[in-house]
């Protein structure tokens, strides 16, 4: 089980993640895929048994799509 993720966006756009896990040990992890600097963007962030999913949508219409499961 996690605890409340903390979501940063560093300078080059990459999405890093961090959490406390229940069973006490820490998570950190950083996605392969970059997202627009300075535009809006849909973050979907789902936890399904012992993976993390993390989509974004951007741009026009929200149709740019980058998806990757940790």
């Amino acid at each position: 089980m996690y605890g409340t993720p903390s979501i940063f966006l560093t300078e080059e756009g990459y999405l890093h993640i961090q959490m406390h896990l229940v069973k006490g040990e820490d998570l950190a992890v950083k996605t392969k895929f970059t997202i627009p600097l300075k535009e809006w963007f849909r973050l979907d962030i789902s936890f399904n048994g012992g993976q993390i999913v993390v989509t974004t949508s951007s741009g026009q219409d929200l149709k740019d799509y980058h998806n990757q499961t940790i």
